[in-house]
Parts: structure tokens; sequence; C-alpha cells
């Protein structure tokens, strides 16, 4: 007989392979599944031949040092396609075309510029610098935009770069020596044998060796949404499937490029889509339909996965042993169960579903840039109105002035003032409808990227930025949420006796097996059963590892606390005695059985051979279902109704602190049961009781900061649960959640719907329900449903972590996926990755979503004030006399200042507290508040008044008694007049932009100036700077002259004014506050009161 280590060391002498990439390719490419399978059988036999050709083993896989080998020969786990990338001609071109106003006043400038020198001679020196002051300034700008284009890109391209190296850490386990190992996805090779569990996402194509109780998603290969059941007639998995339910083990065959799965669709090496946009448009995006070939592959795939999913529902409604079919009233763990999948909450989902209008399930989630873009259409009428005004009753007047009153004959060099009054109408255009103004959103969020990843969050969507900060409402886990990851064992009921492990050292703290240490000297048998039901009974992906003296945990935490409560070696020992494929059958844990369970083959005292069943679970569900119970002798007693009930009191007692806990239980059958016609429930009654388990979560530390001030903005958290009332209460209060001095409801699960089914004031008990234990997926998609609802008016945040909450993302407005613990279908199908699974990431993200909209607020404010001014001056400057307050050249610098400088700093300021001491803007609330509003028009009034007063008034006696400086048309000589109205519109523009800081009428417009003073100060002063040398220096670009000490003393008050005027504008009520009132709750916490829906019905009193 040769050794395993011998036939790998001839397989690493020959390697030599029997199939070819071809072979393997075209087999897994065959349309038709029967065919497929025909095919396999022929060419390839079975499993077992099939892995011998691979120079693999279906039970060991392949050595180690052959791994290069297959990788040569079949090819990486990586598709090396061409990325989309922005070529700097494209975005350049792109840049200019968005910026066809500012490209048409840099054409007319050159046009004004050759006109010049048609001038009279002493008319040539003045009107040339003017022209080319025009030029320098719009190439300034174009090129700025066009950098600041490439820089946001390149912020973006680096975002996305590392979410795909984040997303290709992706680890899958391999049996390679013989040996488990968890190695990356993209280090699989052709022959590599895989194990997947439920959550997991299939890496590349393969046949599969063996499955319990498999069930995949092939939405992403294959184009469809079917759940397959596979089975030996359809033994073929494909790159991107999502294991929905159940384990399974495959055999590699095709990866990289070569698979069905596509890996545009980002799941082909498990990789969740990376959907962050581009912020120029649409640059570099390509076309990479699939082929024709691919194409007609899925068409028929499709039509067969239905067909066979017809039939499996067709013979599920004739099992009398499915869950739904079989007796509720039987012995066994049906008893325990809640009846709420009857009726009830059928007709809650209907009535839910009625709710929910056809637009509402497709509703935008781009709120912010849905409403910039109304506010962009608006803008973009009215700037096309006032070109056309302009230009009209500015060429009317001129011509009517020179060629009528005063009757001069035409010449070559009137060009130039029409020319210049085109320009200045293409910059009235472009003051109230700049490109910043359609991409502001964009560039906000760009601006925000890094920083969101500082603080663990990974937006995989853009839209989801935008929406963060307007959610009204969050349904939150408990664990690894506001509860730390770690859990530790703290109590065991076993052999009759109460172990209590609270003034022990820390479990976390101790290597080694901790249950022979703490329990004592108790009976081997059982000590063997409390041993076996945890090692074997846990999906094998769980695992602890130490390294040093840290150890390290990977799976779901529960199972983790009990493998170290046993120990490291013990449960490896005990898994290498039982494999995976030793396993009669095991029954995975889902929310609404409360329990899993695992048949194993062994032996009695007696060495006779048995079936056992191990079952782990709440101990509602499990303890119930126990007929018989372990003494300390390890003998199985009755379980008397009188020790029952004393065994309740005690369980109920151990959970008092807020602990888990977990109920183990076996049962063993003398004859092999017939497991493939019988379900999980059939088997769990008249189980022997081993023992009970309490753990420890303990709440971050930081929790319940983050919970006040998400309820201090207005938002309604809740807390869904599958823990029992006891430890839900617990950790609710702790974290704030729950506070006992109101009318806050803490609900189990059957309570809440046998309450929702019998009253008709469901939506107040939506509005006070803040804790559901025992939650099922049912009950929140329930809870999703009734939030959701159009009629609602909610934003509705979910957190999730198990492969059937991915579907609960698509169905609220933000899915929140934690990042350690998720599966990779939670997180391709979440909003948002919580790299540390934490509540203050939570807080956190909502910061950043509200510091967007505040960025884009502030920005169109003072964007829009500025316009209003600037419009109504030129106009109103035009039509009381024959020239202009503003020249052209003096317009461009004042654009370049505010679209260029002040947006820049605005957009990098960091986000405040203060964000999260208002309500949320919600859907409906208009991105131009009364707030706002009164902003733009008292300064934009303010500023108007001031401009008019020096302009037309400024030569009288009463103000500065200087010579009137107004001249016909554009082309008039420096003075001292026009001088002044330039330096301070552009004094006030600058302080202004202190002003617009603040959106919501805050008077201390310094405060939070954290991280941005600098930038502020350095933008004052260098304004300022050019200010000064502008007109004390180089006089000529902007045609200005010197002014007196005094005269600039007079500019920089009337610029210092705008600050004491925007104390007496905040002054000014408005008829609806934008931040609704609060009222004190029973902690002193300022919370919003919110009515989005009147009460139905009578109040209805809930028993906890």
């Amino acid at each position: 007989m040769m050794s395993s280590q011998e036939s790998y060391e001839m397989m690493a002498s020959n390697s030599q392979f029997r199939f070819t990439k071809e072979q393997l390719k075209k087999l897994m490419h065959v349309k038709d599944v029967a065919r497929a399978l025909q095919i396999f059988q022929q060419k390839f036999g079975d499993e077992k031949m099939l892995c011998s050709g691979l120079n693999s083993n279906k039970d060991d896989g392949i050595h180690e040092t052959d791994a290069h080998l297959h990788r040569e020969r079949f090819g990486e786990n990586i598709r090396k396609t061409e990325r989309a990338r922005t070529s700097i001609s494209n975005l350049i071109v792109t840049t200019l075309f968005e910026n066809w106003a500012l490209v048409c006043v840099l054409i007319l400038s050159l046009l004004s510029f050759g006109v010049s020198f048609l001038q009279e001679k002493e008319d040539i020196s003045r009107e040339w610098p003017l022209s080319l002051t025009s030029i320098v300034l719009t190439v300034i700008i174009l090129l700025f935009d066009i950098v600041q284009d490439i820089l946001l890109e390149r912020i973006v391209i680096l975002i996305n770069r590392l979410l795909r190296k984040e997303a290709l850490a992706a680890k899958v386990f391999v049996t390679r020596n013989g040996l488990r190992k968890e190695i990356p996805v993209t280090k699989l090779v052709v022959g590599d044998v895989v194990s997947l569990y439920r959550g997991d996402v299939v890496p590349a194509d393969g046949i599969m060796i063996s499955a319990k109780d498999l069930e995949v998603n092939e939405t992403a290969p294959l184009k469809t949404g079917v759940k397959m059941k596979k089975k030996e007639t359809d033994p073929f998995l494909y790159a991107g499937s999502v294991v929905r339910k159940g384990s399974t083990k495959l055999v590699v065959t095709v990866v990289g490029k070569n698979t069905v799965g596509d890996y545009e669709d980002a799941k082909s090496v498990g990789i969740p889509r990376i959907v962050v946009r581009s912020i120029s448009r649409n640059y570099g995006r390509q076309n990479n339909d699939d082929d024709d070939g691919r194409k007609k592959f899925r068409k028929r795939r499709r039509t067969q996965q239905a067909t066979i999913e017809e039939e499996n529902e067709t013979n599920a409604g004739t099992n009398d042993n499915s869950p739904d079919n079989v007796d509720s009233g039987s012995n066994g763990v049906l008893d325990s169960l809640d009846s709420r999948t009857g009726d009830a909450v059928n007709s809650i989902r209907n009535e839910t579903d009625s709710l929910i209008p056809p637009q509402a399930e497709s509703r935008n989630k781009a709120v912010l840039t849905s409403k910039l873009k109304k506010i962009t259409n608006i803008t973009k009428y009215i700037g096309v109105s006032v070109v056309v005004i302009f230009f009209l009753l500015s060429t009317i007047r001129f011509s009517i002035e020179v060629f009528v009153r005063l009757q001069l004959h035409w010449t070559s060099y009137y060009i130039k003032d029409y020319v210049e009054f085109l320009i200045i109408s293409l910059m009235l255009y472009i003051f109230i409808r700049p490109r910043n103004q359609v991409l502001v959103v964009k560039r906000a969020i760009a601006h925000s990227l890094k920083g969101m990843l500082e603080d663990n969050l990974l937006f995989r969507n853009q839209d989801a930025c935008e929406l963060m900060g307007n959610i009204t409402c969050i349904c939150s886990n408990k664990t690894g949420v506001l509860t730390q990851s770690n859990m530790e064992v703290k109590k065991c009921y076993i052999a009759d006796r109460l172990h209590d492990f609270e003034k022990r050292q820390s479990m976390s703290e101790t290597i080694g097996p901790c249950a022979n240490r703490y329990l004592g000297k108790i009976n081997q048998e059982i000590m063997k059963l409390l041993q076996e039901s945890i090692a074997v009974n846990s999906e094998y992906a769980t695992q602890i590892y130490q390294i040093g003296n840290k150890l390290h945990q990977v799976g779901d935490q529960t199972d983790c606390a009990l493998l170290h409560f046993i120990g490291e070696i013990c449960y490896r020992t005990l898994r290498n005695k039982w494999p995976e494929e030793r396993l009669e059958q095991a029954y995975t844990f889902d929310s609404n059985s409360r329990f899993m369970g695992t048949f194993i083959e062994t032996e009695d005292a007696n060495a006779e051979p048995i079936w056992r069943l191990y079952v782990k679970g709440a101990v509602e569900i499990i303890f119930n279902s126990c007929s018989y119970i372990l003494d300390a002798e390890g003998q199985s007693q009755e379980l008397t109704s009188e020790l029952r009930d004393e065994l309740k009191t005690t369980f109920k007692e151990m959970s008092l602190p807020g602990l888990r806990m977990v109920c183990l239980a076996y049962r063993d059958f003398a004859q092999k049961p017939s497991l493939k016609y019988s379900t999980k429930y059939d088997n769990v009654s008249h189980l022997t009781f081993i023992s009970v388990i309490a753990l420890s979560n303990p709440v971050r530390s930081n929790s319940r900061s983050a919970v006040e001030s998400c309820q201090d903005g207005g938002i309604n958290v809740r807390m869904l649960t599958g823990d029992d009332m006891n430890a839900a209460h617990d950790v609710a209060v702790d974290t704030g959640i729950l506070n006992v001095n109101t009318d806050d409801l803490a609900m189990e699960s059957r309570d809440f719907n046998q309450s929702l089914s019998q009253s008709r004031g469901k939506y107040n008990i939506m509005q006070r329900l803040k804790v559901l234990s025992r939650a099922h997926f049912d009950d929140k998609e329930c809870i999703v449903g009734c939030v959701t609802g159009a009629s609602r008016r909610e934003v509705l945040a979910v957190t999730g972590r198990r492969s059937k909450e991915a579907a609960l993302f698509e169905k609220s407005h933000i899915g929140l996926a934690m990042g350690t613990t998720a599966t990779l279908d939670a997180k391709g199908a979440a909003d948002i990755i919580l790299q540390d699974d934490s509540f203050h990431s939570i807080k956190q993200a909502v910061m950043w979503g509200r510091h967007i909209w505040d960025s884009t607020a502030k920005y169109l404010q003072y964007q829009l004030s500025l316009a209003f001014s600037l419009v109504l001056a030129v106009i109103i400057g035009i039509a009381c006399s024959t020239g202009t307050p503003l020249k052209s050249c003096h317009l461009l610098w004042l654009y370049f200042i505010i679209n260029c400088a002040v947006i820049i700093i605005l957009m990098r300021e960091t986000p405040s507290q203060s964000a999260m001491q208002r309500v949320s803007q919600g859907w409906y609330k208009p991105l131009l508040s009364r707030i706002k509003l009164r902003f733009i028009i008292g300064h934009g009034g303010y500023q108007l008044l001031v401009i008019l007063i020096i302009y037309l008034l400024g030569d009288n006696e009463m103000l500065f008694d200087i010579d009137n400086g107004q001249t016909t048309g554009v082309r008039s000589a420096a003075s001292v007049h026009m001088t002044l109205v330039f330096n301070v519109t552009v004094l006030m523009t600058v302080v202004n932009a202190f002003n617009t800081r603040k959106v919501y009428g805050e008077r201390n417009i310094v405060a939070e100036t954290e991280g941005s003073q600098i930038k502020w100060i350095i933008f004052f002063f260098i304004s300022i700077s050019f200010q000064i040398v502008f007109i004390e220096l180089f006089q000529s670009p902007f045609n200005t002259t010197s002014l007196h000490l005094s005269e600039w003393i007079w500019c920089f008050a009337i610029a210092l004014s705008t600050l004491l005027w925007h104390q007496v504008i905040i002054s000014i009520p408005t008829s609806r506050n934008a931040i609704a009132p609060t009222e004190q709750n029973g902690t002193g916490l300022s919370r919003s009161v919110r009515f989005t829906r009147e009460m139905e019905g009578p109040e209805v009193e809930v028993h906890v």
C-alpha cells in the first residue's frame, strides 16, 4: 500500500497532466447540463479520475511544491484585462467641453486682443493689456479645472485600487499536502480542492466532489437569481456563484479569464464590485460586453435552471416532511418555535408591500444630486435669459448713445465694444451656472474619500455618500457592532453543577484548553460529549490559532469562544478524527430555527456502531426538546417537569448579567436514520441535555457616545438581535438605545408579531420600538418594509453580515456590511463596508454624509449670493448709464476667487460634531432652505446696494468726492471711481467667504475651524495681497489706479461690515426653522420629535 507522501513524491517527479486547459474550458462552457455531464463521464470519468489527471487527490489535494507547475500549465486565477483608464487627452477634451462658456470667452478675448490694435494710437497701450489679462485669467481657470479633474480622478483611482487590494485579500480554504490551509483566492490553481461554506463566493469554475445541503445562487455567472440545489446530476459550480446554504468541496478546473463567471461582475475571484464612479462624468468608460458565445450559454442555462427550480418547488410541495407541512403540535423542536409564520406575518408583509408604490422601490439614492439637478436646471434658464437681456440692452443702449445722440461714424474699433459686451454676457451666465455647480457634489465626495478611509469606511457606492447624511433610522445588529467581536465563556452548567468563571482570569488572555482547567474533575464521558459537541457541531471554517502570545479567531465569534473553551489541540484532534467528508449530515444555523445540528457515526460504550446527532442552539428551543439529562456520573436520567422548571430558573439567573446562552444536547440512533428524506426538524426531539454555556459580549467603549450622537441628530436607533431579552435589554440600556424612563419598547419576536397582527396602531408600535430580541430574518424584513414605505418618508440604514441579510440591503436604502465578519456576498450587496464593525464608524459615516451635504450648501449659497449681486449690478449699471461697473477681466478675477480658491477650502474642511446636533434632511427637504435663501438674498442684496451706491453716487460730495469715472461703452481710462468699485467688490467677496462657513444660521462663524485655520488665513492674505498688487503696482492689466490710504481704509471698512451685516441677517426670523425643535428625554439628552405618519387606531398594550 503506497502512502500519501510517496504518492505526492511520485506526482512531483512525474508532474504529467492528462487533461489540457482547452479540454477543461470546453467542458465548463457546455450549454446543456445533461450534455456536459455526459461529456464529463465519457472523457474525464468521475471526480477521482479527474483529480488524478490533474495531479491531485480529492482527499489530500495537490502537493505544495507542484503549485507553480499547475499555474504555468493552466494559468493564474486573475483576469489580466485592460482597465478602463482616463487618458489625459480625453479628460482635457471633456473639461473644455463642459467649460464651453469659458472657451467662448477665451476665443472672444483673443478676438478682442486682436481688435485692440485697430484702436487709435493713444488707446492701444490701454486696451490690449485688458484683453491680455482676460486671456491669461481664462487660461489659468481652464488649466486649474483640468488639474483639479486629474487630481480628483487620481483619488478615485487610488481608492479603487485600495478597494481592489482589499478584495483580492479574500481567502479560501484549500487542502494541500493533506492539510487544510487558508490561501488568497488569487493563489488558487487548477487541481486545488476547495472547501466552501455558507456565504462564500465560488472563486473559480470547478466540479463538485461532495456537498452537504448545498444551495447556490448563480446570479453573477449566469445572470439569473434562481437558487439551485446542487445534486449529482449537476455537479458544475461556476465562478461568482454564492453559497446560500450548506457546504461543499470542489476541485478547481478553470481559473482566471477562462471561467464562465465574468470578472466584470467582480465575483469571479470573490471580489466585491467597486462602484465608486468617475468624478468627471464618464471618463474612460469602455464597452466590455460579453461575447456571443457567453451570452448564448447564459440564456440556455437560465432556461434549464428555471425548469429545475419548478420541479424542485413541485417536489417540495408534495413533501410531507418539509418544515411548512410538519404538524406544529408534534413533539420536538417545533413545539418551541413561535407560531409567527402563519397568516399574521403574511398579512403584515402584504400590507407593507401595498404601502410602497412602484416608483418607491427604485427611488433614487443620489438624493443630493437630484436636488442639485433641479437647481441647475433653473439656473440654466435664468442664465440664458440674463445673457439675452444684457447683450440686447447693452448693445442697443450703446448704439443709441454713440450713433444717434453723439452722431459718430462707424469705425472698426467699435467691434471691441460689442465683443466686450458679449464677453460680459457670457461671464454673467458663468456666474449664474458655473461648471462647479454641476460637479460640486462629486468634488465634495472626492475630497472626502481619503478621510472616510481613515475612519474605517469603504464607500462602494457614490450615491450612499450623499444619502448617508439623510438617514433617519438605523437598524443595527448587537454582536460586533454595539459590542466587541471577542466573546468568552463566563458560566457553564454541566453535570448537575453551575460553574462560574467571572472571578477567574479572562479566557481571552488564556492560552490552552479552559474547560479542563476551570470545570475541575467531572465525568470523562460528559467531558468527551462536551468536546465533541463543540468541535464537530460548528462550521469547520471557524478556527482559532495562536501566534506568539496572541489568540486569533476566524469565523463566527460564538463558535470561536466555544472552541477556545475546549482548546485548540482538542478541537483540531476531533476534527481530524471526523473530517467533513465523514459527517453524515450537517444542518446549518439560521435565524428561523435558531439551532444547528451534525450527524456523525461513532461507537457506544460496547463498541457498537451508532449514529449520533449533536445539536446546539437557543436554550428555549433546545432545552424544551430535551427529554433526558446527564447526571454527575454521566448516566442518562429522565428530565421531569419539576427538574425542568428548576433548571429554567437556574438558566434565567445565569443570563441576568446580559450573557448569551447556548444549549448543547445530543441524541443517539441505533440505526442510521433516513437523512435523505428528512429535514432538520424531524430528529430534534427526545434529546439528552449536555450543558448550557453563558458567554459574555462586552459593549464597546465608544458605542454609547456614538448612539447618543445619532439620537441627538434625530436618528432613531433600533437594535435587532437574535439573543434573548435579558442580554438584549442590558446592552440596549448600556448603549443608550433603550431609555427605561420613557415609553420605548423592548419586545421579543413573538410579542412583536402578535401586536402587529392584532392592532391597527402598528405604526405607533414601530415608532416606539427600540429593541427586538430573538429577531428572525422575517422580522427584519417586516421592519424594513414598514420603515421604507413611501408614506413613511424615512431613510433607513441596515447593518448585516450574513448571506441572507444581503437581501435586506437591496430593500433598505443603505446597506452597512461588517468588514471583518461579513460574507463576501453581503459585502458585495452593501453600500458601505465598516472595516472595524463598530457603531462609531456608522456615526462617522453619518457625519461625512452631512459634511458632503453642508459643503454643497456652503458653495451654493456663496456662489448664488455673489451671482445675485453681480448680475443685477451689471444690468442696472448698464441701464442707468452707458457703461458697466465691472469689466470682463474684473469678473474673471472674481470667478477665480470663488470657483477655484474658496471651493477647495470649503470642500477640504473636516466634518464637525455640530453636524450631529440637527435633524436629518430626509427625502423631501429642499437643498436651498429658507435660511440659505435668507443668506443669498441678504448678502447679495447688501453687496448689490454697496456696488450701485459707489458706482452711481460715488462722485457725490457726501461720499468720496471723486471725479465721475463712468464712460460710454467699455473703453475708459483708469479712474479712482471705477477702481473703488472693483476693489470694494473683491474685498467684500473675500470677507463674505467667512460668513458662508455656516449654513444653519450660526452666529459664531469661526467655530470649529480646526484643521482649516491655516487654509483660511492663507487664502485671506494671498487674496488681499494680489488685490493690493493689482491696484498699486500692476495697474494696466486691470485698468486701475492707485488709491489713497483713506480710500483703502474705507474699502476695508465696507468689506468688514459684511461680518456685522451677517449678524443682522441671521436675526431675521424665518417662517419655518430648518432645525426641528427638540425635547429632553429621560436621560437628559435632546432627542428630536418626529411624527411622519399619524397614529392609527388605539394604542396597544404590549406585554414584554
